[in-house]
């Protein structure tokens, strides 16, 4: 019966967030219709743009409705974020502050938009950029992109230009209508909050700025433009399925929260620090910081046989300490001590499909693994 029971939750985990009936016979009609699977329209005074009634066409609009900002789907997020950046028109080689905690698309989407990144360490709390560190390194910073790690919006406040990776937030306030970056990307590939299997959405402050993302997004040589672009438009495939997801984000991440939360109430008295931000956290995974005293491997294993799967870190190494970037490196002791030795993380057990009885289950055998280590 423990066996079953077992086997239940793990399902309930891991299975695709439920989208309506109507999102499957849409991707359906789709699949029938591969000539729509492409659904960009060419208008010589404002470059291309999703033709009207067109998925991306709808996603967009949704997208616009939800934030008030003028919004572009695109190909993926990395794209999405090299386009913010270009269109912020800072001189090539300028240095963008970043943080090294987190995926290296980041960066790299830096260094693609002819810039340099600059990586400045997280508060060991937050685990999310502080713009208290940037004064120091100003006025040599012309920009800065600091991400809503997990799902936890950032601190603001920056005095430069602000490209807000949103990609681990999707549907929290402060990554939509109360955002603060200029620019806020979006990511719908298949582990995020609105999974689409790919995809991306850049936020954009003023249409004429939104005007130059799009352009550079498809090819934007083809009108005008005074730079080559490229091939970063939304399938419809993807849009599609994003646009069914986007509908139910914010009751999905509602339930995310909630679940959260009552983990958090559960592991009270366990060797670790959580943060349930239970407002406005999108809780893309549920990060937990161990004290220095526990095993972190030990534990990691200990959890392994109980049947519940976690993460030690989160990037190891650090993107600083990346060979691609290694002419950017410096000493980050915030970032290295998480990544090695204290941040664990549970990946999948905090989503839309996970029943209070699986959180009780969950925080059971994550106390279980604390008295098997001996902690």
């Amino acid at each position: 019966m423990r066996d079953l029971k077992k086997s239940r939750m793990k399902r309930s985990w891991d299975r695709w967030p439920t989208y309506s009936p109507q999102c499957r016979r849409d991707v359906l009609a789709l699949l029938r219709d591969g000539t729509r699977l492409t659904a960009l329209q060419a208008n010589p005074k404002v470059g291309p743009g999703p033709r009207e009634g067109s998925w991306c066409w709808q996603l967009e609009r949704l997208a616009t409705r939800m934030t008030g900002r003028d919004t572009i789907a695109c190909a993926n997020a990395t794209l999405g974020l090299t386009a913010a950046l270009r269109a912020l028109g800072l001189p090539a080689g300028s240095s963008v502050a970043t943080t090294a905690f987190t995926f290296s698309a980041t960066s790299a989407a830096i260094v693609h938009a002819g810039l340099r990144p600059e990586f400045f360490d997280i508060h060991p709390e937050r685990m999310t950029m502080d713009s208290a560190k940037l004064h120091g390194a100003l006025p040599g910073i012309k920009a800065v992109l600091p991400v809503d790690l997990f799902g936890r919006v950032h601190n603001g406040g920056w005095p430069v230009p602000c490209v807000q990776d949103a990609c681990q937030a999707v549907g929290s306030d402060g990554a939509g209508r109360t955002a603060i970056g200029d620019f806020v990307v979006w990511s719908f590939n298949g582990r995020k909050n609105v999974p689409a299997g790919e995809g991306g959405m850049v936020l954009a402050p003023d249409p004429e700025a939104a005007r130059h993302v799009r352009l550079w997004l498809s090819h934007g040589e083809n009108f005008g433009a005074r730079h080559p672009g490229t091939n970063g438009h939304l399938n419809e495939l993807s849009a599609c399925v994003a646009f069914h997801g986007l509908r139910r984000v914010q009751s999905r991440n509602a339930v995310r929260r909630l679940r959260a939360a009552l983990l958090t109430r559960l592991l009270q008295g366990c060797p670790l620090r959580v943060f349930p931000d239970s407002n406005d956290h999108a809780f893309y995974v549920y990060p937990a910081i161990l004290e220095a005293s526990v095993d972190r491997p030990r534990l990691v294993a200990a959890l392994a046989r109980l049947g519940v799967h976690s993460q030690p870190g989160y990037i190891e190494p650090p993107i600083h300490e990346y060979l691609a970037f290694s002419e950017y490196q410096r000493r980050l002791p915030v970032t290295e001590e998480l990544s090695r030795k204290t941040l664990l993380l549970l990946p999948t057990q905090i989503t839309s499909c996970t029943t209070a009885a699986d959180v009780r289950w969950l925080a059971a055998r994550i106390r279980m693994a604390f008295a098997i280590i001996g902690t």
